[in-house]
């Protein structure tokens, strides 16, 4: 999300719905991350299009591109999925966190759809200690919702 430097504040910290132009604003963070370290020979390509494509889904619904499936790079993929998992479990000023079981009902019903199922296996081996990563910080951070 390195390319929401790029969105106004004033979007990044609306405590409400945003618009439809402030969300078509927000729709470009991903074209602004890449274009940030397009020229960075530090930052491998992989991770410049994962950058780039994190917010693809699997069935084109995504943006900024709407690509499908085989033509989204498999690191954009992880991250997808991590980003979403990010998304909903932390509070962020225009929601709360969701409970773990909400999450994960959440990401698995977009197997497929939002996210690629060839994920799935990995992401449900992974899920108990994207529990474990939240609770800490919830736990060692008293101000951890504030921040997010």
């Amino acid at each position: 999300d390195i390319g929401k430097m790029s969105i106004s504040e004033e979007i990044l910290n609306k405590p409400g719905k945003l618009t439809f132009e402030e969300y078509e604003e927000m729709k470009h963070h991903p074209e602004y991350g890449f274009n940030m370290l397009k020229d960075n020979i530090e930052i491998s390509a992989t991770t410049r299009m994962g950058v780039f494509e994190h917010h693809e889904n699997e069935d084109g619904s995504g943006y900024p591109r709407g690509i499908t499936g085989d033509k989204i790079y498999k690191f954009a993929k992880i991250i997808h999925v991590v980003d979403v998992y990010d998304a909903l479990a932390c509070r962020r000023v225009y929601k709360g966190r969701m409970s773990f079981e909400e999450v994960d009902s959440i990401i698995m019903e977009g197997m497929g759809t939002q996210f690629d199922k060839d994920l799935e296996e990995y992401y449900v081996k992974a899920r108990e200690h994207f529990e474990e990563y939240y609770t800490s910080l919830q736990e060692n951070d008293a101000d951890f919702d504030k921040v997010k």
